[in-house]
């Protein structure tokens, strides 16, 4: 069962802060050129080569870091043993699950105390672990889950889910096309995108605008996320195994996916050639 969704909070914290900028900008350039900007990359980069780091920037990285771990204690955790595709697609619960046994102190009671909470607070935690517990990580996932099994839930749960039935079907500005085109991917999250993607020409103004609109701001967050999806949707993230399954399937990429993996391939030969002339 998921756990719970953890917001990797080095997102937040950007070297575009004149002061980490200023006291940092040679030790990127030494210890990061070859890692792609954006999403909290570098400054990731930064923290994992902190005891290489000159005096300035390591103790800026270091006040960085503490300020991270106040609010997420499984920060370094997820660092260590969730590679950055876990942490795109919804499954550092998973991660962290996977890798109970070695996670710090603070972090295995932050889990224990954030599962509490879930317990108490949520109304199907019975429902889940009974009827969804092999069901894909993934809150719309388990939403579609619960759905299916309406009937058979707990009073608490059954009325919830009924609940937010109701409220998505309300608010869904496509729901007509769903239930025309996409029925089997209904409460499914990405698939249900990339269906109503696939059936963009023949859905309803206000949907397409919809979807087009929510396609564009997941390529600006990865240029790559439909790519995965439709190519290396069963590779573990981790140790460049998507962005090599990616690299493999080049021709078949979009044009956005393209150009940031050729950026990339870029970017590797660029630091090969200066170990060559070192």
């Amino acid at each position: 069962m998921k756990i719970f969704l953890i917001l990797l909070l080095i997102s937040s914290y950007s070297l575009a802060q004149p002061k980490t900028q200023k006291l940092c900008s040679k030790d990127v350039e030494k210890h990061c050129s070859l890692v792609v900007p954006g999403q909290g990359r570098i400054l990731e980069c930064l923290i994992k080569k902190e005891s290489e780091l000159s005096g300035e920037c390591q103790s800026e990285i270091h006040v960085t870091k503490k300020e991270i771990l106040k609010r997420n204690p499984c920060f370094i955790d997820i660092l260590t043993y969730c590679g950055e595709g876990s942490r795109q697609f919804g499954e550092i619960g998973k991660c962290l699950d996977d890798n109970l046994d070695k996670l710090s102190l603070i972090c295995k009671e932050d889990i224990k105390k954030r599962k509490q909470k879930i317990k108490e607070t949520n109304p199907c935690y019975n429902d889940v672990k009974k009827h969804c517990s092999d069901v894909k990580k993934g809150m719309m996932n388990i939403f579609a889950c619960l759905v299916s099994k309406q009937g058979k839930l707990e009073k608490k749960c059954e009325a919830d889910v009924a609940k937010k039935k109701a409220e998505y079907e309300a608010n869904n500005i496509c729901l007509k096309d769903i239930k025309k085109y996409c029925s089997e991917f209904q409460f499914k999250g990405k698939d249900l995108l990339l269906c109503l993607i696939s059936k963009k020409d023949q859905l309803e103004e206000k949907c397409k605008e919809n979807v087009s609109k929510k396609a564009a701001n997941a390529i600006a967050k990865n240029p790559c996320v439909f790519d995965i999806e439709k190519n290396c949707r069963n590779i573990k993230p981790g140790e460049y195994r998507i962005f090599n399954c990616l690299k493999m399937a080049r021709k078949e990429l979009s044009p956005t996916c393209g150009e940031a993996i050729d950026k990339k391939l870029k970017l590797l030969d660029k630091g090969k050639s200066k170990k060559k002339k070192k």
